[in-house]
């Protein structure tokens, strides 16, 4: 009998184990969820916010106009004003994921640092790291959407494809596979770096609020960040913003350039990324001088001040609502 009751109690104990381990692998699939959820929600509404702005930095860019009034006029007389949110749902389609998978790897790469060294913040190195990280790894898997889009948006892309479905077959069987990385080595450098000083950045502005207003804070925490307040929130998150564009901008107009070559007959194949990127450059500076590193930097500047901290608000906002 004592037998018996001993081996009930280990089965008990074994069935109990597992349950918990079942409970936990749930919970952290619940809360990834959420997390990613957050982080696409913040996309859906910066973007739709800030749509007429993206507009008009893609014409400054991708088809060399100067005068960001201007186009923002001629946008609006040769397609009316909802062209001002034209390709916003494939604008959407590729930002969601990639904020989700964005803000869902910060949070990774942050919880790691925090664990390894037992700690309640991260310091300054780590927070530039795992921003880093971060950006490398949503561009790494949401890159081909970005160039799609690119390709639509340029003078004649729609005419010329007709969609984004038709885009995608026509690329592929014309370019083969390896057109949709067009441009990734810049994207993965510049993003990287983005990645970096927004995060680096807003959660140095974010502790420092805390601190000074005797308030302890984790990092980039949803309950945390609003107590600071919604204005606090979406200042530090324009302030981080506008620091990380200005950052890594000439990057930015070197990788939509280069998105572009192959329309103009340069095959992705002809030579190294790193080549292009280099070519890119002079070809870039030749004809525009330097300042064509920065075109169309004034309405960026302007339009990553609303989407930035809308972004951020909007993932902190969601995280606080569904108790991330």
């Amino acid at each position: 009998m004592a037998r018996e009751g001993k081996g009930m109690r280990m089965r008990l104990g074994r069935t109990e184990g597992m349950e918990r381990d079942r409970n936990g692998s749930e919970g952290r699939w619940i809360e990834a969820a959420k997390q990613l959820l957050s982080g696409a929600m913040s996309a859906v509404v910066a973007r739709t916010c800030c749509a007429p702005l993206e507009r008009v930095k893609l014409e400054l860019i991708l088809n060399r106009k100067r005068g960001g009034w201007k186009v923002f006029r001629n946008v609006v007389k040769a397609e009316g004003v909802m062209g001002l949110w034209k390709g916003n749902l494939l604008n959407i389609a590729r930002t969601a994921p990639f904020k989700a998978i964005n803000f869902y790897s910060f949070e990774v790469f942050k919880n790691h640092f925090l664990k390894k060294n037992d700690a309640e913040e991260m310091n300054g190195p780590q927070r530039f790291v795992a921003g880093a990280g971060a950006g490398i790894t949503a561009v790494s898997l949401c890159f081909p959407l970005d160039m799609i889009r690119t390709r639509l948006l340029v003078e004649g892309g729609y005419a010329r494809y007709g969609g984004f479905r038709n885009a995608v077959v026509d690329i592929f069987k014309s370019e083969g596979p390896k057109a949709f990385y067009i441009g990734i080595t810049p994207a993965l450098i510049s993003l990287g770096m983005s990645g970096a000083v927004f995060y680096g950045v807003y959660d140095m502005l974010k502790l420092r609020h805390l601190h000074n207003n005797g308030k302890q804070g984790k990092g980039s925490g949803g309950r945390k960040a609003l107590e600071m307040g919604p204005a606090y929130t979406l200042l530090y998150g324009a302030m981080a913003g506008v620091a990380a564009e200005f950052t890594v901008y000439p990057l930015e107009v070197i990788r939509r350039r280069l998105q572009l070559q192959s329309i103009h007959g340069l095959s992705a194949s002809q030579s190294s990324r790193l080549v292009n990127m280099g070519r890119m450059f002079v070809q870039v500076v030749q004809a525009e001088g330097l300042i064509g590193l920065y075109s169309g930097v004034m309405p960026t500047a302007i339009q990553v001040m609303p989407s930035a901290a809308l972004s951020y608000f909007t993932y902190e906002a969601m995280k606080y609502a569904i108790n991330a």
